[in-house]
């Protein structure tokens, strides 16, 4: 399956887990405009087979499918190189961003942990470190960092 970051009523990111529990075996391709770092990061961490930017070649794609159907990996040679300049201090991680998600809802701290079975404390913790990775100062701004950087959206 190939698919893009940005689709119409959902992200390509909510789109891999329904396609897995619908067929675990099923391989994905990212073909993808996107090239700021936190989005890269989050094709990297999504479980996808491969990733080619719409900007390269055709001969690219054809080349991820391949490497693909023999069961490889394939990232195009630019995702390596902003890759390998990544600085991860500052980048979600997946519980992290879990959290962003249940606090984007408008779910209260007592709530979001319920949902994941943790304690409030933990949901805290991981709230102060959205913020401190984000650098916003309130709620209202961390929405605001988090739709600019991709990690929501909102129909």
């Amino acid at each position: 399956m190939i698919v893009d970051v940005e689709l119409e009523g959902m992200s390509g990111f909510d789109l891999i887990p329904r396609l897995r529990k619908l067929n675990p075996g099923i391989s994905v391709i990212f073909h993808s405009m996107h090239e700021e770092i936190w989005v890269i990061h989050r094709m990297m961490n999504s479980g996808a087979d491969a990733i080619v930017l719409k900007g390269g070649s055709l001969d690219e794609l054809k080349l991820a499918v391949e490497c693909v159907s023999r069961g490889e990996k394939y990232f195009s040679s630019r995702y390596e190189e902003y890759c390998k300049g990544m600085d991860d201090s500052n980048l979600l991680t997946s519980r992290e961003i879990e959290v962003l998600r249940f606090i984007g809802d408008g779910l209260k701290t007592s709530e979001i942990a319920d949902r994941l079975y943790v304690s409030s404390n933990t949901v805290e913790f991981h709230r102060k470190q959205i913020l401190r990775k984000l650098g916003a100062g309130n709620m209202a701004e961390l929405i605001k960092k988090a739709i600019a950087r991709g990690y929501l959206s909102f129909p």
